[in-house]
């Protein structure tokens, strides 16, 4: 699957403005992988985004397997 805005999240602030989002460690098909560090703390994190699924189907139960 092609994500051809994933850069467009480079930069973002998530988690309450806590986490930002600064570079793409990797693509697959279920979603694109980020390096994102804790504003606060330092903590480095990798922080998977995924495309929001339809509630009860069968790609939405396997992003719930993902949580």
């Amino acid at each position: 699957m092609n994500y051809p805005d994933s850069c467009a999240l480079l930069g973002t602030l998530i988690d309450n403005e806590r986490l930002e989002l600064s570079v793409i460690l990797g693509r697959g098909s279920s979603g694109v992988v980020y390096f994102a560090k804790d504003r606060t703390s330092k903590s480095r994190y990798a922080v998977k985004c995924m495309p929001k699924a339809e509630p009860g189907s069968l790609k939405h139960a396997m992003q719930r397997r993902e949580i």
